[in-house]
């Protein structure tokens, strides 16, 4: 092989090489998000995984209200208030808080309790802006996440999201933008300390600016929560 030709492939091999270990390494949160994707519901263990747990929600007679969400609706929903100001029982309202997840996730769990028999007369979505906007679940573990949730014929996630695919792209991908953020920091982080060590040079930064403060208005002292039966049901 001559010289040039073996100049191109060293950094084709080393490429590949780097595409490799960033598609394998895990670090120890990413390890603990994989290996409970698709076993987390409410905060809380689902023994044989989401899936069934919906499935078996499904059965149930007296559901008439789901609520499907991130964290945000496991943390900042009381079932029991939820359930007095609709007028319904406790019982009937399916909880189903996926952390993390985002609307592609609650479509398919959505999309699992009506195939398997639900018929809710309320569906509500409790979560943060972000999450109720985004259609790309992002991680490797929601990916995980979504296929185990996702039911074989799903025409509507297929377009939103593609088909079931291996995550190791999507896992390569992370852990290229984790070891770039790192490296630059390093790279900050080193050329300050050196430029202190060096000739006696001092570091100097930027003093704060005092800026005047913007006058908040007063909060509203008698503020109460408007009830939800004043809300208008929107037939599914």
């Amino acid at each position: 092989m001559r010289w040039p030709q073996a100049a191109a492939v060293v950094p084709i091999a080393l490429l590949f090489a780097f595409v490799v270990a960033t598609g394998n390494w895990r670090g120890e949160r990413t390890r603990h998000a994989v290996d409970h994707a698709g076993y987390v519901l409410n905060a809380r263990w689902a023994e044989g995984g989401v899936a069934r747990t919906l499935d078996t929600e499904a059965a149930r007679s007296e559901l008439s209200v789901v609520l499907l969400g991130n964290s945000y609706a496991h943390a900042n929903v009381d079932r029991q208030v939820l359930a007095d100001q609709l007028g319904v029982p406790a019982g009937s309202i399916v909880s189903a808080s996926l952390p993390n997840s985002s609307g592609p996730h609650w479509y398919a769990m959505l999309h699992r309790l009506l195939d398997r028999g639900a018929r809710p007369s309320l569906v509500l979505v409790v979560a943060d802006l972000g999450a109720m906007l985004s259609t790309d679940p992002g991680s490797e573990a929601m990916w995980l996440n979504l296929d185990r949730l996702r039911l074989p014929h799903a025409p509507v996630l297929d377009r939103l999201t593609g088909a079931p695919r291996s995550h190791r792209w999507t896992h390569a991908s992370t852990n290229r933008r984790t070891l770039r953020d790192t490296t630059l920091d390093l790279i900050a982080r080193g050329g300050a300390r050196l430029a202190a060590m060096g000739g006696g040079t001092r570091l100097t930064w930027p003093r704060s600016v005092s800026l005047p403060r913007a006058e908040s208005p007063p909060l509203a002292t008698d503020h109460r929560p408007v009830p939800l039966r004043s809300i208008r049901r929107a037939p599914i």
